[in-house]
Order: structure tokens, then sequence, then C-alpha cells
């Protein structure tokens, strides 16, 4: 990775720098043998007055130390400058301090005690109100974050970092470890993911996570290219085409390889070149252009110390001659899958079909034993009203005019009035339960007497135009049905439409249908009405009993029933 990204220690010196007393530019290279020296000498000539300054130079001698992996040493000479920072209330040092601790632990692998260091490092810069020493605070604890996993917590930070600074190098930074960050989330499942985001924050569609990586990979990208920095440009565009990749888009990840490998050419940096070469030929294997993939993976083996020797030819041939067997395995697996795809379709399909036509036998027996025990019950309740309406006439009726005729004998009028009344009540109970006329007089003239009967005891005025065949096409259990239903409607229209007119009229259609239209101009019919009434439920089962259909509809005024008789 760039060094740019992990040099931890770099800020630490522009933390430092600033505090010592002696001219920066007579400062050695921290790197030189001569250090060491240097710092000692140094330290001896500050007097013991100047405490921060003999504090500045331990912690520049601590550093050394550390820089060397002489962690016990390096620690001695920190502590001994937290003593001197402590001992003058100088906020800065023991920041300084802990921001140096947190680049030990880390460096140890203790990243738990690393961040409990930074952690106190930031408190102290945020009472001395240092938004620029924060700013590096957050970039570290950000880092550290990424190391335990906490990966919210490091996507907070990092946005905390983008909207407190301007600066090209932080923002270059935090961009190029957030496009790193949303690329490694895409590794981990969806709940993981949800309960990072907890859906709230951002609208997690697929491909949500490479996008923002892409995202921020890029403008760090433009940051570096900004600043001129080569290295951090070649080792970006590697993690753009390491992106791409993932998102299966390899023409955009070779190109982004490329100028990676291109700028590894001009920097002579042998990790990114190696890398770069490597991935190009990976890239190419995964759209299976072979030679391509064989051509640069021959250059990864010559950019190697070791070389192009008989022993990496012979492995080259190899991993051509792989090459072409995966390809020739890939397009047997595809006709294979195709073929077991096409197997289970049809095999799904079957079964699918069979189901169906299962399930329609079983509606169809249903509806049919339904349609059976519907019609036995009707015509079980229609035998029994028959029954009843018979007893009523022949039998009661019978007796009670003899009654009325030896009352009138007796000549008692008043008594005589009111058994003509009931007499006449018992025959229209009667002739209600079932209708005599339908075997006297046929359908037509049932419905007739029917009409005739309503408009004597309504103020309602019927027209019709019934024609007079019907009761040569329908059977009598048909009649039987559309008399009961015309009977309803009428009642509807009496208990609830206070209408003046009703129309009823017939006519054929051309698929050798009866058509009966029923119309009232009353106040209509709501939905609620048509789908719970218990007139309506009774229409429809008559209907469906007689295997045909109809429907209502209530226009702006009044009420139309169309019924479409099979005969």
């Amino acid at each position: 990775m760039p060094t740019r990204v992990y040099a931890y220690y770099l800020f630490i010196l522009i933390l430092i720098l600033p505090k010592i007393s002696f001219q920066q530019e007579a400062y050695p290279n921290l790197n030189s043998d001569t250090t060491l020296d240097y710092l000692n000498n140094e330290l001896k000539k500050i007097s013991n007055e100047n405490e921060i300054s003999r504090a500045d130079i331990l912690i520049q001698i601590g550093y050394y130390y550390a820089g060397h992996g002489d962690y016990d040493q390096s620690t001695k000479n920190l502590e001994k400058a937290l003593e001197i920072y402590i001992k003058n209330n100088d906020t800065t040092g023991i920041a300084t301090f802990h921001e140096i601790m947190a680049g030990l632990y880390q460096d140890s692998g203790n990243f738990k005690k690393s961040l409990t260091e930074l952690l106190i490092a930031k408190e102290l810069y945020i009472q001395q109100k240092d938004s620029i020493k924060l700013v590096h605070n957050n970039s570290n604890i950000a880092i550290i974050y990424s190391h335990l996993e906490k990966k919210k917590e490091a996507l907070q930070i990092h946005h905390e970092i983008i909207k407190s600074t301007e600066d090209p190098y932080f923002l270059s930074v935090t961009y190029n470890s957030l496009g790193f960050l949303y690329s490694n989330l895409n590794k981990f499942n969806k709940n993981y993911i949800d309960s990072i985001f907890d859906n709230t924050t951002v609208n997690l569609e697929k491909g949500f996570l490479l996008d923002s990586a892409l995202y921020y990979q890029q403008l760090a990208l433009t940051f570096f290219k900004e600043d001129n920095a080569l290295e951090d440009i070649g080792y970006a565009y590697l993690g753009i085409a390491s992106i791409y990749r993932q998102q299966r888009r390899y023409k955009e990840a070779i190109s982004s390889y490329s100028s990676a490998y291109d700028i590894a050419l001009k920097t002579d940096l042998t990790d990114l070149l190696n890398q770069s070469s490597l991935k190009i030929s990976e890239s190419y294997d995964s759209i299976n252009n072979i030679d391509s993939a064989h051509f640069w993976l021959k250059k990864y083996y010559s950019n190697t110390k070791v070389g192009v020797t008989e022993k990496t030819i012979a492995h080259l041939s190899t991993h051509h001659q792989q090459l072409l067997i995966k390809q020739n395995e890939k397009i047997i697996q595809e006709k294979e899958r195709l073929k077991n795809k096409l197997t289970i379709s049809l095999f799904l399909g079957t079964i699918i079909l069979l189901l169906a036509i299962i399930i329609i036998l079983f509606y169809r027996n249903q509806l049919k034993t339904q349609r059976d025990f519907l019609k036995g019950t009707l015509k079980g309740a229609e035998s029994e009203r028959k029954k009843l309406s018979m007893e009523l006439h022949d039998d009661i009726g019978q007796r009670l005019t003899l009654i009325k005729n030896l009352i009138d004998e007796a000549n008692i009028p008043k008594i005589s009035k009111k058994m003509h009344e009931g007499i006449s009540a018992l025959r229209k109970v009667s002739r209600s339960m079932y209708p005599s006329s339908l075997s006297s007089i046929g359908f037509v003239g049932a419905i007739e007497d029917l009409i005739e009967t309503t408009e004597k005891n309504s103020q309602i005025e019927f027209t019709y135009e019934i024609d007079e065949n019907i009761d040569q096409l329908l059977n009598e259990d048909q009649k039987l049905n559309l008399f009961r239903i015309i009977q309803e409607c009428i009642n509807n229209t009496l208990k609830h439409a206070n209408a003046t007119a009703i129309r009823i009229t017939t006519e054929y259609s051309s698929n050798n249908k009866l058509i009966l239209k029923y119309f009232d101009n009353g106040v209509g019919i709501s939905q609620k009405s048509i789908k719970n009434g218990a007139g309506i439920y009774n229409i429809n089962e008559r209907i469906k009993m007689m295997n045909s259909t109809w429907k209502i509809t209530s226009p702006s005024k009044g009420v139309l029933l169309i019924f479409y008789i099979n005969f």
C-alpha cells in the first residue's frame, strides 16, 4: 500500500518539530546512524530550567528507538517526557505522547490500546480547539476502527473528517480509506451491512457498496493527481481496478490496471509492477482472452527478480494449457447447465400442468357437488312449499269456506266479513308459497298474474314485453327459478327502491341465450348491498343452479338487472 496512507509517524514530526528549540535546517536525517548521538548532544545543551525543550528532545529519542524496534528504550524516554509535560501542564506535549504511544501499540498489533491512546489525545485536541491535529487524530482513529472490524464507527469518523477539513492531504487519505472500506464491506452478508447502516442512512440497493467504493477511490485519485503523488496514483488505480473486477467490468479493470502498470514503470515500484501485471493477466483470463492472459503472465514473471527461466517457461506453457482446458470446461459446464435447466424446466412444467389439471378437476367436482346440493335443497324447499300450499288451499281453505257458509246461513255479517278476509289472506299466502299458476297458466301467465297483483297492492306502474314461447323453451325447474328471481326483484323494489315504475323485457342473443332485463326507477343500490344483500344472494344461487350468468348495474337513478339464461 502507498506509504502516504500509512506514514503514521510522519505527522508526529509535524506535531513536534515546531516545538524544538534548535534550527530545523540543522536537524539531521532521522534514519541516519548519527541521529541518536545528535539528539543526546542536543539534550545536554539544554539547561534544566528549559524543561519543555528537554521533553521535546526525549520525545524525539523515543521516536528514534521506536523506529529501530527498541520499544523498551522508546517507552522509557517517552514516559520521562510525559512527566515533564504533566508537571508543566503542557496539553500539546501530553497529546503528542499519547499519539506516539498509539503508534507503538499499533505497530505491535495491540489495536485496542492504540484506540484508547488516540481517544485520550482526541479529548485534549478538542479542549485546545486544535482542528488540524484533530483531523489527523480522527484519521488514525478511523484506521484503528477498521483494524478492530468496527466498520460502522470507521465510516462515521471518515465522514466526520470530510465535513471538518478542506486539506487536500487528509481528504485524499480519507477518500482512499473509504474506497477500501466500502469495497471490503461488499464481502459481508446483508444482515451485517444492515446493522452498520441501520437501513436509514443510505439506500442499500444492490451494488451500492461497490459504487460507493468506486466513487471515493476516484475522488482520492483526483487529489493524488493534483498533488502529483505518483506512487499514490498508481495504488489508487490498482484499487479502482479491483472494484471494477468485483463488478465484473473487466475491460475497465484492465484499463485501470494498465495505468497502474505505467506508473510503476515510471517510479520503479516493483510491488506495484508485479501486482498490476498479474492482475491484468487474471482479468484477461476472466473474459477468456487466453493469449493476452498468457502475455501478461509472462510479463509478471519477467518482472520478478528470478526472471524467465526454463522452469517459469514450463509453468507458462502449463498455465496456457490450463487456460485452454478451463475455457473448454466452461463451455461444457454451460452446455450441461443449460441441459439441466431445460430438464428441470420440463419436469417442473409437467408437475405444474398435472397440478393444474387436478385442481381444475377438483374445483369442477366441488362446483358440481355444490350445485347439486343447492339444487336439491331448493327443490326440496319448493316441494315443501307446494305441499304446504296445497294443504292450506285444499284442506284449511275448504274448512274455512264451510265455516263461512254456516255463518252466512246464521246471518252474522261482521263475522262473515272477517272470515272472508281471512280466506283471502290464506289464499294469498298459499299462492306466494307456491305459484300454482305456473302449472295452470304457464310462466308468462304466472308473471302477468304476479304483475297484476303487485299493481293492485302498490303505486308501481309496470310495463313488460315477455315472449310467449318461453314456456316451450324452459323446463319446469328453470321456469320456477326464473319466476322466483323476478318475484325476488319485485320484492326488493317494493322494500328498498321507492320506485314508481318497473319494466320487464325478454330477448334472445346470437348464442342461443334468453336475455331477461329487469329495471326499476328507484333510488338505486349500493356496492355494499350488492355484496351483502340476502335477496341478491338468493338470486345469485338460483342463477348458478341454472348454470347461467347475470349482472347488476346501478346508473344515476334506478337498478338494471340482466339475466343470461341457457336453454
